[in-house]
């Protein structure tokens, strides 16, 4: 069995790792965006649609920039409450 000094470091390692992971896209979307602006088109628009779910337990808060993106992940959360409580009641 590991021990929690080994447990405590990996867990720090995935940490950083994962705080890597999500500035990658951020580098390189600066690149995009500098020739984005230089485009010759200035009318041209970009759209950007995101969404989020928080679970908090078994209840989730879905937030969504529109209705399709808001619908789609609240039948996610829904499944995810399902899961959750499949999971809870077989332990």
């Amino acid at each position: 069995m590991p021990s929690a000094i080994f447990l405590a470091l990996l867990g720090l390692g995935l940490i950083f790792l994962g705080m890597l992971i999500l500035q990658s896209p951020a580098r390189e979307s600066t690149c995009a965006n500098e020739a984005y602006q230089r485009s010759p088109d200035p009318e041209k628009k970009a759209v950007v649609k995101g969404g989020a779910v928080v679970m908090i337990g078994p209840i989730p808060i879905v937030v969504g920039s529109d209705w399709r993106t808001s619908l789609l992940l609240m039948l996610t959360a829904i499944g995810l409450m399902l899961l959750w409580f499949i999971m809870k009641r077989s332990a």
